[in-house]
């Protein structure tokens, strides 16, 4: 049996997901390493979940380790996902994503 669900749906399922991932994230930049400074959310273990370098504020990069094929998880395709994810983060997080790659 083939279930059909409505956008709205979908989208209160994919907001619960998120709100798990960005329980307990804060908003603000590190030093991540080798990868110098970045803006971003980072979780609780100050591992960034998504942000951008510092000197490029109009690309931001997603985790891909906590974001592994979600969109598979949900059913949709990865622009999808992706489109999700950038609205779920502005509202949240009141910023404004350019582009999320």
């Amino acid at each position: 049996m083939k279930y059909i669900i409505t956008e709205s749906v979908l989208e209160k399922i994919i907001n619960r997901y998120f709100n798990e991932i960005f329980e307990d994230s804060t908003l603000g930049s590190e030093d991540i390493g080798s990868g110098g400074e970045w803006f971003g959310v980072f979780n609780r273990n100050g591992e960034i979940i998504i942000g951008h370098p510092s000197h490029d504020d109009y690309n931001y990069f997603y985790n891909g380790t906590t974001f592994f094929n979600a969109h598979e998880l949900f059913g949709i395709s990865l622009e999808e996902f992706r489109r999700y994810l950038k609205i779920y983060v502005e509202n949240r997080f009141n910023i404004t994503i350019n582009d999320l790659m």
